[in-house]
């Protein structure tokens, strides 16, 4: 992922076990920002609120899967943008999340 050059430059000088996390924490930010980037876009395309339909007589709106997804997924991503961050002794994770916020 271009978005993680710099803090894989920097994982590089991280040693032993440290390294190994963070390099699988990368891996896990890169798969999750792809998701991300999927659910915003159907969130775009359908909104936020979708109908649904349970048997005969009850229908009606609720919130998007895709959005109750979405939200899990970015407390997810946050939460291990802050654990690589711990890991890099803050040099990376927070340029990271404010890249990842300012992209549409």
């Amino acid at each position: 992922m271009a978005g993680f050059t710099k803090t894989k430059n920097d994982i590089r000088q991280l040693t032993g076990s440290k390294r190994e996390r963070a390099e699988k924490l990368v891996n896990k930010l890169d798969f999750m920002e792809t998701q991300l980037r999927n659910l915003q876009k159907e969130i775009k395309d359908k909104g936020w609120v979708e109908e649904y339909q349970n048997g005969a007589n009850q229908s009606g709106l609720k919130k998007s899967s895709a959005g109750e997804v979405y939200n899990t997924l970015i407390k997810n991503y946050t939460n291990a943008l802050k654990q690589l961050e711990q890991l890099l002794g803050g040099i990376s994770g927070e340029d990271e999340l404010e890249q990842f916020l300012n992209n549409d």
